[in-house]
């Protein structure tokens, strides 16, 4: 996942610390809300689902 430079290098971060800053973001992001997902699609993750949904296309 992509955070930006200011979110990977430790140096920034202890720069922005040491001047009493604070990040906007502190952890990595949750692109994907898993949970929701798999209840919309039965319980599957989105990739069981896809490889479920297109198997009467490939036999």
């Amino acid at each position: 996942m992509n955070q930006g430079f200011q979110h990977q290098h430790s140096s920034w971060r202890d720069l922005i610390n040491s001047i009493g800053g604070v990040q906007s973001m502190s952890r990595k992001g949750d692109w994907y809300n898993n949970e929701h997902i798999q209840i919309r699609l039965k319980g599957l993750t989105p990739m069981q689902y896809r490889s479920q949904a297109l198997k009467p296309l490939t036999a």
